[in-house]
């Protein structure tokens, strides 16, 4: 049997990161709702796969172990942060009623991060002048404070946002 030729190096090791450290972030949020807690989740799991690098056989099964890694790891976070503020009773009671997160609600959980992680390359991937609109535009500014932070008229703001959100549709048109 020939031994595959796939490596994780620390190039792949990068890409990997970029590509999914935001996403796994949102996913562990589901779990965990502290977001601090949630990227130190998130970190741990990528300094688990640069030790276990060399088993992985390829790409995706790189991926799974992050989703699966980062799922285990924000239970167990939940688990221990409940044991340290309850008593043994409390924390079976809520153990049993919240904890467990059905399946259907997990693939959810990780279809939402999927789709946040190609919509936030999806931006990045923009013309300058769209990206730096829709950007302020999520973050809640007017057209107006756009304009005055850009320096560009409120029309023009208009018209790159609208520009934005049209490419963003025919990108996720051809994702899906």
């Amino acid at each position: 049997m020939e031994k595959s030729s796939f490596h994780c190096d620390e190039a792949l090791y990068d890409h990997m990161y970029e590509t999914y450290f935001c996403a796994l972030c949102t996913y562990a949020c589901k779990y965990v709702p502290d977001k601090h807690a949630a990227a130190d989740i998130v970190q741990n799991v990528f300094m688990a796969l640069w030790k276990l690098r060399a088993k992985f056989p390829s790409e995706e099964s790189i991926r799974s172990f992050l989703y699966i890694s980062v799922r285990n790891a924000s239970l167990n976070q939940l688990r221990n942060s409940r044991r340290s503020r309850t008593n043994l009773r409390t924390f079976l009671s809520e153990h049993i009623e919240r904890e467990v997160i059905p399946d259907d609600e997990a693939d959810e959980a990780v279809i939402t991060a999927e789709t946040e992680r190609q919509l936030l390359r999806l931006i990045e991937e923009l013309p300058r002048e769209c990206r730096k609109v829709l950007k302020h535009s999520l973050r809640g500014k007017s057209y107006k404070e756009i304009g005055e932070i850009l320096r560009i008229s409120v029309s023009t703001v208009h018209s790159q946002r609208v520009r934005a959100v049209k490419l963003l549709r025919q990108a996720f048109v051809k994702l899906f």
